[in-house]
């Protein structure tokens, strides 16, 4: 065996200068900027605390330097005892005999197609077989985009991008081979789709690592169907046939739209009910709640003739958790929902009581995710519009589509297709149409000021004068430090000011069908939004029960009442949402909902028996070590008291304090031990 010099020589001298300089030079950087007092910047890289002894530093480096070094010995390792001229011969003497077997771009093409429907089957039973596992819609990773529709979809996306794979490779090819290699072609198609099912099911592995599976799996599909090919090829094309057939004719099946149910009228005349949600809108960014822009023009004029509660608290700083304390009148701790855990049967819902009393129920939502179907909120509707069936969603369903669109597209937040408040409307509307003036009970989730805040022209160049690029996922993935906040403030203005302008057309259209002295109209928020401004690198939401977070619009119009006029400043919880509901529309709740109507605000019978204004944060599975518990928070006048999962207590001045940047726990301990007893008679899991 002989050993190539320079390669080796090359590999000796650099693991020789890296030891030398993890062992003797790096130390001292590290020594010399600690002492100058230049480590924040370092803070923020490694771990995002203040301040960390030197140790902490010389720890982590230690640690970074043995890996890296055991990498580079590996690599010399390799170069010394890999026998270079053997392995090149034999790669290609692999490589004549891979390109001996050809097929045309029509049998290419057909073999594409077959990979894509049995490939992208396996992955949609791959992912039914994991949730029932589970017993839980999986909404990690990739499964979070999956749809009722998976088993046909997949199977129809995947054959559709193998496809146009197929096409790119043929044309390229003809320019010199003018036919496709078959092995090569083979291990091509079966690598691309055991990587994809293993990164959308696999969640925890490196990709290097599987990607070096898939070729593997690659390698040995190909081997065996190359040797099987002659027998194959014919009952192959019968069989892509019939399986595409079989594919189409579901798809056309489910995209027909069930008949409208019959409605029962109710013999008196009934107000309806119409309940706006703004996904991710805090109040503190609306003009109605004193912004200094004019965002929600519209909404100020709708609020005039209403109720604007000035403190409102969301149940929890995320969707799922809210929506479904809307519905129930239950504490997120209460019910079955989580992360990754849908609503189940235990509770009725507000729909369903407005549904048995003979209304006609409709649910419009842009929230693909944690609003869909499979969510579990849309019981108690008769129709409940989420994922559609369209060619967006379609492509959603394989692995292969859904990044192969991120990239052409450059959109990593996967915003393409997603519904924006236009959308919503109309769908609303169309279907007043289809009612044919029943009374109804409608829900409409808006979307648009979820990150990463889109909004349509001209609204996207609203207050900067050009368009915004904002990336939050990403700011917060690499340490935000806070440079780019106004950036989202003005793009997340820009998107409100869009769901504004769409909700003024809404309240037109209700005017023109007569609809607006016959409607209660409540227009409220899931939760907030962090934009950095307590800490730069706390942004989005889910992640804490601060203020920002938690305070969301809720105003309420009821034409027949006079008194329901106002804004009132006691803090209440959404948590007394669906009680407000039902009292407001006359219908009888009989315990079945739990909570207390707020008209006793309004009307000045006082708060004694309203909900208290809390909000619950499930315990995060990815972090557990931060929430080992639920964390519970309570505004009560102008003191905010949040109870974190690991027994850690906060409590701010928000009237003084409204970022809450200093905690003022150790200075008022009356305070902070009267709101504690609050959390805890709440309800806790």
């Amino acid at each position: 065996m002989r050993i190539r010099r320079p390669p080796l020589i090359s590999c000796i001298l650099a693991v020789s200068a890296w030891v030398l300089f993890g062992l003797l030079v790096a130390p001292r950087i590290l020594a010399s900027a600690y002492a100058e007092r230049s480590l924040p910047v370092l803070n923020r890289v490694l771990s995002g605390r203040d301040t960390h002894p030197l140790s902490f530093y010389l720890d982590v480096w230690n640690r970074a330097f043995l890996l890296l070094t055991v990498a580079l010995i590996v690599v010399t390792l390799v170069v010394a005892l890999v026998p270079w001229r053997r392995v090149k011969r034999s790669a290609r003497a692999a490589l004549r005999v891979a390109m001996l077997r050809r097929i045309s771009g029509r049998q290419a093409l057909l073999i594409a197609c077959a990979f894509g429907l049995v490939l992208g089957f396996l992955e949609a039973m791959a992912h039914v077989i994991v949730s029932v596992s589970l017993h839980r819609p999986r909404w990690g990773s990739a499964g979070q985009f999956y749809t009722d529709g998976l088993l046909w979809m997949a199977p129809i996306a995947n054959a559709l991008g193998y496809m146009a794979l197929a096409l790119v490779v043929i044309l390229v090819l003809r320019w010199k081979l003018r036919t496709v290699p078959l092995r090569p072609w083979l291990m091509l198609l079966g690598g691309l789709g055991a990587y994809g099912i293993l990164r959308s099911l696999v969640t925890g592995l490196h990709p290097l690592a599987v990607l070096v599976v898939s070729a593997g799996v690659g390698l040995e599909i190909a081997r065996v169907l190359e040797a099987r090919w002659p027998r194959l090829a014919r009952p192959a094309s019968r069989a892509v046939a019939v399986a595409a057939i079989a594919c189409a004719g579901l798809g056309l099946s489910s995209a027909v739209m069930p008949g409208m149910p019959s409605i029962v009228r109710p013999a008196q005349r009934s107000w309806n009910v119409l309940l706006l949600v703004l996904d991710t809108q805090r109040a503190s960014n609306m003009s109605v709640y004193g912004h200094a822009r004019n965002t929600t023009p519209n909404i100020d004029a709708f609020a005039r003739d209403a109720v604007v509660f000035e403190r409102a608290i969301a149940p929890a700083p995320w969707t799922l958790a809210s929506h479904a304390s809307f519905f129930t009148g239950r504490w997120p701790s209460e019910l079955s929902t989580s992360w990754n855990v849908r609503l189940d049967d235990t509770h009725p819902t507000v729909a369903e009581l407005f549904r048995d009393r003979g209304y006609a129920t409709g649910g419009f939502v842009a929230n693909e995710i944690y609003t869909s179907p499979r969510s579990g909120l849309g019981r108690g509707f008769q129709v409940y519009r989420g994922d559609e069936k369209s060619l967006v969603i379609l492509l959603k369903n394989a692995w292969f589509t859904r990044n192969l669109m991120m990239w052409i597209l450059d959109d990593p937040d996967h915003t393409w297709g997603r519904k924006n408040a236009e959308d919503v409307r109309t769908e609303f509307t169309d279907w007043l149409d289809d009612i044919e003036g029943a009374p109804f009970f409608a829900f409409l989730n808006f979307m648009d000021t979820h990150s990463p805040y889109p909004a349509p022209s001209p609204y996207d160049t609203m207050y900067t004068g050009r368009v915004i690029e904002t990336r939050p996922h990403m700011a917060e993935r690499f340490n935000y430090n806070g440079r780019h906040l106004s950036s989202f403030v003005d793009a997340y203005d820009q998107a409100l000011t869009y769901t504004d302008a769409e909700i003024g057309k809404l309240f037109a259209e209700l005017q023109q069908r007569g609809l607006q002295d016959r409607t209660i109209v409540v227009i409220t928020a899931d939760h907030g939004e962090q934009l950095g401004e307590r800490k730069p690198q706390l942004i989005l939401h889910g992640n804490s029960l601060y203020y920002s977070v938690l305070h969301v619009p809720l105003i309420v119009r009821h034409p027949g009442d006079p008194t329901a006029r106002g804004r009132i400043a006691t803090p209440v919880s959404l948590r007394d949402l669906p009680a407000t509901v039902l009292a407001l529309a006359g219908l009888p709740n009989q315990q079945q909902i739990p909570g207390t109507s707020l008209q006793v605000l309004w009307r000045g019978r006082g708060r004694a028996t309203a909900s208290p204004a809390i909000a619950q944060l499930t315990p995060l599975g990815k972090d557990e070590k931060r929430w080992k518990h639920w964390a519970q928070a309570v505004l009560d006048g102008e003191h905010h008291y949040i109870l974190n999962g690991t027994g850690t207590e906060e409590l701010y001045d928000i009237t003084g304090d409204p970022w809450e940047r200093t905690d003022i726990a150790r200075q008022s301990p009356q305070v902070l031990d009267s709101l504690r007893r609050v959390v805890q008679r709440t309800a806790w899991r």
